[in-house]
């Protein structure tokens, strides 16, 4: 491992910030877990969290949005072309969103005094969108450093299919393009992805997936036959409206279980924001129980304590192109819980698709009700397939997912790409 006073000083633009909570927060603890706080300092739009504060970090503020008129006019043509072409009809909080699209944030003159203290070495950045692609690029040139993107899904393919989204993407492709090309290096979320994205940009790529620490997932002594009679599939982490398809699928069947007169529940451990979501779509179906989610340090106890997880997509063109290269964070901790894992979606898509390379889930790649109900059903009776699906995907999860492992790999990388910069702290005067 890279010694911690030999770290580079890493300025961080994601969406999230370090917390046990949801994906990408449990991604970011991970990949920065042998980074001493005083190298990181975080900018975010995170919701607040009342145990994750050891870091130096600032949410963005509205008050710090900068407007680039072209991106503006750019976005406003568009869309007034797509809403012809397509027969759309106008809204207000389309306006809102290609408005928002078109700006980037800058620090307040005090916060800017801060950033130059901290003399970051390299930028570590998500660019989901036109804002943080293009607040990354100008951020990076205000204080002269490189900088690194990690693509934590398949924006770049998307394929618009509203009005909105039509006015939005080119303009983000052409932001993205700018920004990427000119990264010291891009880090994807699966094998497939960086290559697409090294043959986009002509740029080196590096792998980093969910990982999780070994070393505190042992395999569970909980035996897979329920003690009360009640099977107990379970879900954990963000929705996306792909996911959340996927979930109705997933409580449709089990609520065909439960009038056949069968003993289920799905049982869906998500954050206050989340549950929200899913209540409004799951509303009425008697299978379901929301639970408050574990931080990280719980979340092996509480995977542990179902009967079998479930990883749920929908069929959509949109989840197609979307998950196409993408790796939900989830699949590490599910694999090493120690419970057999059932995996609904198309195999086109890389969270399918990397089960069914691994062969350690019951993988159902068809759309058909009657199939996921039979693969639940299968599970609930089949101990001995149960047991095995369970045995092969922990083991597989201690090969593949160390968070040790990928985090001293990180740690290097991040070291090496700051170092071949070649520059001085002279950068900093004013």
């Amino acid at each position: 491992m890279t010694a911690a006073r030999t770290l580079p000083r890493v300025l961080v633009l994601t969406q999230n910030k370090i917390q046990p909570y949801t994906g990408g927060g449990v991604l970011l603890t991970a990949l920065f877990r042998h980074f001493p706080p005083e190298n990181l300092m975080f900018f975010h739009r995170e919701q607040k969290y009342a145990d994750t504060g050891i870091y130096e970090e600032y949410r963005v503020k509205w008050s710090w949005l900068r407007f680039d008129l072209r991106a503006l006019f750019s976005h406003l043509r568009l869309w007034f072309v797509a809403l012809r072409k397509h027969a759309g009809s106008a809204h207000m909080k389309d306006i809102v969103a290609l408005t928002l699209a078109s700006t980037h944030f800058t620090m307040p003159r005090a916060i800017d005094r801060r950033v130059r203290g901290f003399r970051p070495d390299i930028i570590y950045a998500w660019a989901a969108d036109s804002l943080w692609a293009r607040t990354l690029r100008k951020t990076a040139k205000r204080y002269e450093v490189p900088y690194v993107i990690h693509f934590m899904d398949n924006h770049f393919e998307l394929v618009p299919q509203t009005a909105l989204q039509h006015a939005l993407t080119p303009v983000f492709r052409e932001e993205l393009t700018r920004v990427a090309s000119a990264a010291a290096s891009l880090y994807t979320i699966s094998e497939s992805m960086g290559s697409a994205y090294r043959s986009y940009w002509n740029r080196p790529t590096e792998t980093y997936r969910g990982s999780v620490e070994i070393s505190s997932w042992p395999w569970p002594n909980k035996k897979l036959v329920p003690e009360d009679g009640v099977f107990r599939l379970g879900f954990a982490g963000s929705v996306d409206q792909s996911q959340l398809l996927g979930l109705l699928a997933a409580a449709k069947s089990m609520e065909t279980l439960l009038v056949q007169g069968r003993r289920v529940r799905l049982v869906l451990y998500l954050t206050d924001y989340y549950a929200r979501v899913v209540r409004r779509s799951l509303n009425g179906l008697g299978c379901v129980e929301i639970r408050a989610h574990p931080d990280s340090r719980d979340l092996r106890e509480a995977l542990a304590s179902l009967d079998a997880l479930v990883l749920a997509y929908g069929f959509d063109a949109t989840t197609i192109k979307y998950y196409r290269y993408s790796f939900a964070t989830k699949i590490a901790p599910y694999m090493l819980a120690g419970r057999p894992i059932i995996a609904y979606g198309p195999a086109t898509i890389e969270p399918i698709d990397y089960c069914v390379r691994g062969g350690w889930a019951l993988v159902v790649a068809d759309s058909s009700g009657s199939s996921l109900t039979q693969a639940i059903e299968a599970l609930m009776t089949d101990t001995a397939l149960a047991e095995r699906l369970a045995k092969a995907a922990w083991e597989a999860g201690c090969r593949e997912h160390d968070s040790d492992t990928q985090a001293a790999r990180f740690a290097v990388s991040m070291s090496r790409l700051a170092e071949m910069d070649g520059r001085t702290d002279r950068r900093f005067e004013s």
